[in-house]
């Protein structure tokens, strides 16, 4: 795989480190992107916020090598404006006129066929 590195974190007590793992010269090396003391209110919020933009970036870099990923669920668009998502064991579908999900489980209803 050509993925330019890999986001990750290692902890030590009460002292987590976000980082990233990449390859130089054939050699894996870490670049420490924020280290959080979880003792302190401010080393808890800057965990959760840096988690929380992490986040937001995977699937951006998810995109850029997307034949590594397999596909976790199709949307459909209908023109009476209805929203099905397909999931591995769910099946969601949004109305224009409500904003409620229905979720339907396809293991529980293929029992109830039986």
């Amino acid at each position: 795989m050509d993925i330019p590195y890999i986001f990750g974190y290692h902890a030590r007590a009460i002292t987590v480190t976000c980082c990233y793992l990449y390859i130089e010269e054939e050699q894996v090396l870490r670049k420490d992107l924020i280290t959080c003391d979880l003792n302190e209110l401010a080393g808890r919020e800057q965990a959760f916020i840096t988690g929380i933009n992490i986040g937001r970036l995977l699937p951006l870099l998810r995109q850029t090598i997307p034949q590594y990923f397999p596909q976790e669920f199709v949307i459909l668009h209908r023109s009476n404006c209805k929203v099905v998502e397909l999931m591995q064991n769910v099946v969601g579908k949004r109305y224009c006129t409500t904003q409620h999900i229905i979720l339907f489980t396809i293991a529980s209803s293929t029992k109830s066929l039986h």
